[in-house]
C-alpha cells in the first residue's frame, strides 16, 4: 500500500514538473529560426535599442536602460546558436552566428559614436556596475537562457520573455564596452564585453541543454564519437569562460567582507555624538595596508588614535594601520588638503563638507523664514484678526474660523509648514455649493497669505 502511494506521488510530481506537456517543437524551431535574422526593421530596432541604452548609461537612468533591454532583438540570434547546436542544424547555426556578429558590430559602433559625440560621456554607476562580472552573472545567464527557451517552446504565449530580456541584460554591457572604446578605457571595454560574452555563452548553452532535455529532433545525424567530442568541447569552453568570473567573484566576496569589517570598526570605535567618519580608503604601503579615515567633529588626539588603532586587530582587518585625516582644522590646512594630491576620496570628502555647510546654511535660512510665518499666523496677530474680519464680509455663510500650521507631508522637506484653516458654516450646503465655497475660500486665503498651498477644513455647527 505504501509503495503504491509513493509511486503515485512520484507520478503526480513528475506530471506537475514535466516540461514536455505544452511543448510545440515545430513552432519553437520555426519561431527562433525566423527571429535570428537582423535585417530591415530589426536593424532599426537594434539601433534604437543601442542608442537608448547608451543614453540611459550616460545619464544614469535605470528606466531608460530597462526600456533598451526590452526592445533589443539580440536575444533571438543567441537562442538560435543554442538551438542550432542542440538539433545539429549547421545552416541555422551559421546563420545565427553571422547575424549575432552583425548585431554586436552595429551595437558597438552605435554606442561608440554616441559616447564620442556626447557632451556628458562620463562614467556613471550604471556603467561601473557592468565591468566586474562574477559567478552570479553566470547564474543569471544560465537561468535566463533556460527561461527563454522554455517560454519560446510553449504552445501558448507567455509573459516570461520581457523578464528574460531584463534579467540577462545584453545591450547595456555591450554599450558600456562602446563607452570603453570611445574613451580609450580598456577596463570598461574588457570588463563590460566579458559580461556580455558570459551572458551570450551561457544563454546559448542553457538553450542547448533545454533543447536536448526536451528531446528536439536532430536534423543532421551525428555519430556517438562526434557527439561526445562536441559535448566535451562545449564543457571545456564553458569552464574556460567561467574561470575569470569565479576569480572576480572570489575577490568581490573578500572585498565585501573587508568592507563590512572596516565599517563595523568605524561605527563602534570612531563614530560618536561628537565625531563622525565621512569617508575612508585603503592605501598600500611597502609592507602593510593603511586604512585612511576622514573624520569631522571633535579632535582625536594621538593617544586616543593609538588606542583606537590597537582595537583594529579585533575586527579581522589583516594587520592594517590606521591614519586619521581630521577635517576640523584651520582654513589654511583645509586649503592645503584640497590642493594636495590625496586621491578621489579626499576630494569627495572636501566636497561633501562644503555641501554640508551649504545645506546647513539653507536650513538656517528656512528656519528663520518659518519663524516669521509662525509669528504671522498667531491667533492674536493683528494680521490674522484683519483676515477674519474680511472673511465675515466676503463669506457671510462662514460663522467662525481658526488658524494654525501643520507639516506638509507631500514634500521631502521636514520643515515645510502649511497653513491650516478650520471654518464653520451655519447650514448644511449642497454638494455643488460646498465645492464652490471651498474653492473660492481656498483661493482667497492663498492670495491673502501669499502661500502656494493652504489646507481648509469645513465644519457644520
Amino acid at each position: 500500500m505504501m509503495l503504491e502511494y509513493i509511486l503515485n506521488l512520484r507520478t503526480r510530481i513528475w506530471e506537475v514538473l514535466s516540461l514536455t506537456e505544452g511543448t510545440d517543437v515545430n513552432k519553437t524551431i520555426k519561431t527562433i529560426s525566423s527571429g535570428v535574422s537582423i535585417r530591415g526593421a530589426n536593424i532599426w530596432i537594434l539601433l534604437c535599442g543601442a542608442i537608448l541604452a547608451s543614453i540611459g548609461l550616460d545619464i544614469n537612468s535605470s528606466a531608460i536602460i530597462i526600456g533598451a533591454m526590452l526592445i533589443s532583438p539580440l536575444m533571438q540570434p543567441i537562442l538560435g546558436i543554442g538551438l542550432g547546436i542542440g538539433i545539429s542544424d549547421r545552416e541555422l547555426l551559421i546563420k545565427a552566428i553571422k547575424n549575432f556578429s552583425l548585431a554586436v558590430g552595429i551595437s558597438l559602433l552605435t554606442s561608440t559614436v554616441y559616447f564620442t559625440l556626447s557632451p556628458l560621456s562620463q562614467e556613471t554607476t550604471e556603467m561601473v556596475a557592468r565591468i566586474k562580472p562574477t559567478l552570479l552573472d553566470v547564474g543569471v545567464a544560465i537561468f535566463g537562457g533556460m527561461a527563454g527557451i522554455i517560454a519560446n517552446s510553449r504552445r501558448k504565449e507567455t509573459n516570461a520573455l520581457p523578464g528574460v530580456a531584463i534579467a540577462t541584460a545584453l545591450m547595456p554591457p555591450l554599450c558600456t564596452a562602446g563607452y570603453g572604446i570611445a574613451t580609450g578605457s580598456t577596463v570598461f571595454f574588457f570588463g563590460a564585453f566579458y559580461l556580455f560574452f558570459i551572458n551570450t555563452v551561457f544563454i546559448s548553452l542553457s538553450t542547448y541543454a533545454m533543447v536536448r532535455l526536451l528531446k528536439f529532433p536532430i536534423k543532421e545525424f551525428v555519430d556517438q564519437r562526434t557527439k561526445k567530442r562536441i559535448q566535451t568541447g562545449i564543457a571545456t569552453f564553458a569552464f574556460v569562460v567561467m574561470v575569470p568570473s569565479m576569480y572576480i567573484f572570489y575577490n568581490v566576496i573578500i572585498e565585501a567582507q573587508l568592507s563590512r569589517s572596516v565599517n563595523n570598526f568605524l561605527s563602534e570605535q570612531i563614530k560618536s555624538e561628537l565625531t563622525e567618519e565621512v569617508g575612508w580608503e585603503l592605501m598600500e604601503n611597502d609592507s602593510s595596508t593603511i586604512l585612511k579615515v576622514y573624520v569631522i567633529g571633535e579632535f582625536i588626539n594621538k593617544d586616543k588614535a593609538r588606542k583606537i588603532e590597537k582595537k583594529m586587530k579585533n575586527y579581522d582587518m589583516g594587520g592594517m594601520k590606521l591614519k586619521l585625516v581630521q577635517m576640523n582644522v584651520p582654513k589654511e590646512e583645509r586649503d592645503r588638503i584640497k590642493t594636495e594630491v590625496a586621491g578621489e576620496v579626499a576630494r569627495s570628502v572636501m566636497q561633501k563638507i562644503e555641501l554640508t555647510r551649504e545645506v546647513q546654511s539653507k536650513k538656517d535660512r528656512h528656519i528663520d523664514s518659518l519663524i516669521t510665518v509662525i509669528e504671522t499666523l498667531k491667533f492674536n496677530n493683528p494680521f490674522v484678526r484683519k483676515i477674519q474680519r474680511e472673511i465675515t464680509v466676503l463669506f457671510p455663510e462662514i460663522e467662525s474660523t481658526s488658524f494654525g500650521l501643520m507639516n506638509d507631508q507631500t514634500t521631502d522637506s521636514l520643515f515645510k509648514l502649511c497653513p491650516i484653516i478650520v471654518y464653520s458654516v451655519g447650514k448644511k450646503l449642497r454638494s455643488k455649493e460646498r465645492q464652490l465655497l471651498e474653492a473660492k475660500f481656498t483661493n482667497y486665503l492663498k492670495l491673502r497669505l501669499n502661500r502656494d498651498s493652504v489646507i481648509t477644513l469645513m465644519n457644520y455647527r
